[in-house]
C-alpha cells in the first residue's frame, strides 16, 4: 500500500508540474498571441500607410503624366496644323509656280526703264550701286544739278496766270504790302497759288400744291443726302486713287472740318450707286471691244485681305474695260465674255 500511495504521490507531482508547465506555456503562448496581434495590427498599418503612400505617389505622377499628356496632345495638334498649312503652301505654290517665278522674274528685272525706281537706286550684280546715268552709257558733267541755261521751264509762269485772271477763270485775291521804296523803285506783282474747299449744304423744300403731279424724287427719302461733287470725290479717291475707307473718311472729316464724317456703309452705296449708273457705260465699252478689229489683254495680280486677286484688262484705241476676279485661268476670260466672244464675233462676221 505504501509503494502505491507513492506512485499516487508521484503521479500528481507529475501532474502539477505539467499544469504549471501548461500554465506558464498558456502565459507565453498568450503573451506571445498579445504580441502577433500587435505585429499584425503594426504590419496591417504599415501596409495601410505605404498602400496610401503608394496611392499618393502613383496620383501624383499620374497627374503629372496627364499633364505632360495633354501638354504633349496640344504641341501635336499645332504639328499637325503646321503640317497642314505646309502642305497647303507647297500645292498652292505647285499650281502656281509658273506665277511666282514669273513674278519674281519680273521683281528682278525692275529698273527706271519699266518701273518708277530712280536711276539713283538702281543696282546691278552684287549689290553695288549704280552711278548716275550709266544705264544709259552716259558720262557724268561737270553742270550743276537743275535747270539748264535756254532750257525750256515747265513752270507755271505770270503771263500764263494773268491770261486765265483776264478771262475770269481764276478768282484773285488782292493782299497789300509795302516794301523799302528806296531799294525798290517799280511797284512789285507776285503770285501765290493755293486751293480752298468750301463745304455747303443745300436745303431742299418741297410745298404741297393740289396742281402739281412731281412726286418726291427717291434720292430725297433720307433726310441728309450727299451731293454728286462729294460723290464723285469718294469715287477718285478709293476707284482710281485706290484709298481704303478708312483714308477716304478721314481726308474728307478732314477737309470739311470734322462736319462729314462717312460711314462704310455710306461709302459702299455710293460705290453700288456708280455701279449702277454705269451699267450702260460698261456695255457700250464691251460692244466697242467686241466690234473693233482688235484687242489687246492682259492680266495683274493683287493682295486683298491676305489673298490674290486679279484684275484682267481689255481694251484698244478707244475704250478700256478692267474685269475683277478672286482666281485666274480660262473660267475668269468665260466669265467676261468678252475675249471669247470677240473671237467668235472675228470668225462669223461677214
Amino acid at each position: 500500500m505504501k509503494m502505491k500511495k507513492n506512485y499516487n504521490d508521484q503521479i500528481y507531482n507529475m501532474y502539477e508540474e505539467e499544469v504549471i508547465k501548461n500554465e506558464k506555456a498558456y502565459k507565453i503562448i498568450k503573451q506571445l498571441k498579445l504580441e502577433i496581434y500587435d505585429l499584425k495590427t503594426k504590419l496591417e498599418q504599415t501596409i495601410k500607410n505605404k498602400d496610401k503612400d503608394v496611392e499618393n505617389a502613383i496620383n501624383k505622377a499620374t497627374t503629372l503624366l496627364f499633364n505632360e499628356n495633354n501638354i504633349l496632345k496640344e504641341k501635336l495638334s499645332k504639328v499637325y496644323t503646321e503640317i497642314e498649312r505646309l502642305k497647303f503652301q507647297i500645292n498652292t505654290t505647285s499650281k502656281d509656280k509658273d506665277y511666282l517665278i514669273d513674278k519674281l522674274n519680273n521683281q528682278i528685272n525692275k529698273d527706271s526703264s519699266n518701273s518708277s525706281i530712280s536711276t539713283s537706286k538702281e543696282s546691278i550684280k552684287n549689290n553695288i550701286k549704280r552711278r548716275t546715268n550709266t544705264y544709259n552709257h552716259r558720262k557724268p558733267s561737270n553742270k550743276k544739278s537743275g535747270a539748264q541755261f535756254n532750257h525750256v521751264g515747265k513752270t507755271l509762269t505770270k503771263e500764263e496766270l494773268e491770261k486765265k485772271i483776264k478771262e475770269k477763270k481764276l478768282e484773285v485775291k488782292e493782299i497789300t504790302h509795302y516794301v523799302d521804296g528806296k531799294k525798290y523803285k517799280k511797284l512789285i506783282e507776285k503770285y501765290k497759288i493755293g486751293i480752298k474747299v468750301n463745304t455747303y449744304i443745300e436745303k431742299h423744300i418741297f410745298i404741297p400744291n393740289s396742281k402739281s403731279k412731281e412726286l418726291l424724287p427717291k434720292k430725297f427719302y433720307s433726310n441728309v443726302t450727299y451731293a454728286n461733287d462729294l460723290k464723285s470725290l469718294i469715287l477718285l479717291l478709293g476707284n482710281y486713287c485706290f484709298l481704303p475707307y478708312n483714308k477716304i473718311r478721314e481726308l474728307i472729316s478732314n477737309l470739311t472740318s470734322t462736319m462729314v464724317n462717312l460711314s462704310d456703309g455710306t461709302i459702299d452705296n455710293i460705290y453700288n450707286e456708280f455701279f449702277l449708273k454705269s451699267e450702260d457705260t460698261i456695255l457700250n465699252i464691251t460692244n466697242n471691244l467686241l466690234n473693233s478689229t482688235y484687242q489687246h489683254t492682259d492680266e495683274t495680280v493683287t493682295t486683298e485681305n491676305g489673298k490674290d486677286s486679279y484684275y484682267r484688262g481689255y481694251g484698244n484705241k478707244e475704250n478700256v474695260l478692267y474685269r475683277y476676279h478672286n482666281h485666274k485661268g480660262d473660267k475668269p476670260i468665260e466669265e467676261d465674255g468678252i475675249l471669247n466672244n470677240f473671237f467668235w464675233y472675228i470668225d462669223n462676221r461677214s
